[in-house]
């Protein structure tokens, strides 16, 4: 019998006062992930040939403003229903009626967004060698064209514009982004993407199943690390792809294996770009958890010693490194650090990461050569699916392969996340109050078995 998903039941009990030491612990967590914040996101970085400074905030913004794109080009193509509609408004409260523009849901939409992109006009020239996907290129293109025309409309608090300029611009925007989404360059172009990234999904997926069948305790790592360039010197993304490949290198080492890694199993890795944040690569590690508990390292501090070890190869003034492991807390759903394949939130928490590790996003294009932006430890072919009926599972694996299965996606399919979110959110509002937004108990770090 396949085992079921479980709800989990909310605990709304209030932990017992860490003391002050505890409290004076978490200060000092609380101080570095500021400073991490600071160095990541707000140092600035003056453009060439621009009087313009951007800072690691930039990233994060231009990814929401995508998200805000793809929201819209799905708007668009849903129904081909005009973005705004001619009527008649007075100029003043008391004045006659004049022509005028009344902006509809799909208009409005249309306006924010271009708002954004306008705002940030430096986003077209630092961006103009990345290769994105095709609804985002495409949007991107539509907001260079009308963007900043439509900016310049005044649009009072009822969605009304007396420039009747925005009118024709919407309408035009928006047959654009249907004309092109309709064309096959534009399908196919869709479909490889897609197509790309469940190849991804799927070799990773096959990777943790291969490692699973294995051994049977596993134990995830994840970091963030970071290989600063500007943004116009594309040369330094070979200097820093190099690091990486040199970084990984080290990791099957038998100097590493013997101090910090004697369980190290394999890799798979993301390379991305950013405005600021330059080069920077997902790196997803498996351990044996029953070799490596010859040691007394802890997860979090396996993962510290290995950004620490990053930093020492490429220098701190030239990158960052981030330890995922101590953010953790913050996410309904953790995949990291020891796995027993038998609690479907871990195991959901395995798949987000492999669903995020996969995407094709934010990659420099900077020749027509072949950029490898996903790869990791290949599987032996001996042991590759072999043609044939299905065989036979493992009982302690049905769980992991009903969580892991079906296509890319967030969740499993039939998996539904919204007990779990609650609970997770119950849990930080009860531990907020004395721990603000990091857990201090003394089981924060989960050390490996012996």
């Amino acid at each position: 019998m396949q085992p079921q998903y479980q709800t989990p039941t909310s605990n709304n009990s209030t932990p017992a006062d860490p003391g002050s030491l505890k409290r004076a612990i978490a200060d000092v967590i609380a101080r570095e992930g500021r400073y991490q914040d600071i160095v990541d996101t707000h140092v600035k970085y003056h453009l060439p040939d621009r009087n313009v400074w951007v800072g690691g905030q930039d990233d994060h913004r231009f990814k929401k403003h995508c998200e805000q794109l793809i929201a819209l080009h799905a708007a668009l193509t849903a129904s081909d229903g005009a973005p705004c509609a001619d009527t008649r408004a007075p100029l003043r409260p008391s004045g006659p009626s004049l022509p005028a523009v009344k902006l509809k849901p799909l208009g409005k939409s249309i306006v924010e967004c271009c708002h954004v992109y306008a705002d940030n006009n430096h986003w077209g020239a630092a961006w103009a060698n990345h290769v994105f996907h095709p609804i985002v290129t495409v949007m991107l293109r539509a907001m260079k064209r009308h963007a900043k025309r439509i900016s310049r409309c005044h649009v009072n608090g009822s969605n009304i514009s007396h420039d009747l300029e925005i009118g024709v611009l919407t309408r035009r925007l928006a047959h654009f982004v249907r004309r092109v989404s309709r064309s096959w360059k534009y399908i196919n172009a869709a479909k490889a993407h897609t197509r790309k990234e469940n190849d991804n999904f799927k070799s990773a997926r096959d990777f943790i199943y291969y490692l699973a069948g294995k051994h049977s305790r596993l134990c995830f790592l994840r970091i963030d690390l970071t290989f600063r360039t500007g943004w116009k010197d594309f040369s330094h993304s070979e200097a820093a792809d190099k690091a990486a490949k040199d970084f990984l290198r080290s990791l099957r080492s038998e100097a590493c294996k013997r101090n910090l890694l004697p369980g190290y199993l394999g890799f798979i890795i993301k390379r991305e770009n950013g405005i600021s944040r330059g080069t920077h690569f997902h790196l997803f590690l498996v351990i044996n958890a029953g070799l490596q508990g010859k040691t007394s390292h802890s997860v979090d501090y396996i993962s510290d010693a290995l950004c620490q070890m990053w930093l020492q190869r490429i220098g701190h003034d030239r990158g960052s490194a981030h330890n995922s492991y101590k953010d953790r807390h913050s996410w309904p759903f953790n995949g990291l650090g020891l796995q027993d394949f038998q609690r479907i939130e871990s195991l959901v928490g395995l798949r987000w990461i492999l669903y995020y590790i996969s995407k094709q996003d934010c990659i420099l294009k900077t020749s027509n050569d072949k950029i490898k932006n996903f790869w990791g430890t290949p599987i032996p072919r001996g042991t590759r699916n072999k043609r044939g009926p299905k065989r036979k599972r493992q009982d302690h694996l049905a769980l992991l392969h009903r969580a892991l299965d079906g296509k890319r996606s967030p969740y499993p399919p039939g998996f539904d996340p919204t007990p779990y979110v609650v609970a997770h959110k119950h849990k930080q509002a009860a531990l907020k109050p004395r721990y603000g937004a990091w857990d201090t108990t003394p089981t924060a770090h989960g050390h490996l078995p012996k």
